[in-house]
């Protein structure tokens, strides 16, 4: 059986594959769809923009099912971190500094989504300096 697959797609993402079955000197058209949509991954809030608490446990939710790669502050770090429509993530204890959380998301056919980044500062000391007079 010969099979022509045509590259033309419709505006409704269909494409049609062409088998010329040679013995009955026919053709027969067969139609398929083609998912091209990556999910679409938001980070629920709260969102830490600067805390004192050197954990945090980021959540989040996906318009389709999905594999979730988490990293923070380095992406040689990416670790699975889930798989379905929403998922959660807690850091390990963090050093008082300007931290990086990395989100991927990939659904079952491999699109990929847009890579979700968020910011924070960790300072667990809080140090306020107050002016005095020395008795001197």
């Amino acid at each position: 059986m010969d099979c022509h697959i045509g590259t033309s797609f419709s505006g409704t993402n269909h494409a049609s594959i062409l088998f010329n079955n040679l013995s009955l000197s026919s053709h027969d058209l067969f139609y398929f769809q083609t998912d091209t949509t990556a999910p679409n991954i938001k980070l629920i809030r709260p969102l830490p923009v600067k805390t004192d608490q050197p954990t945090w446990e980021f959540t989040w939710t996906s318009d389709e099912i999905a594999n979730f790669t988490c990293a923070v502050d380095s992406l040689s770090t990416k670790e699975d971190c889930g798989f379905g429509l929403n998922g959660r993530y807690p850091t390990k204890p963090l050093s008082d500094d300007v931290h990086t959380f990395y989100l991927f998301g990939e659904d079952e056919l491999g699109n990929a989504a847009r890579v979700i980044i968020h910011r924070w500062r960790v300072s667990k000391y809080n140090l306020h300096y107050v002016a005095g007079v020395g008795s001197g």
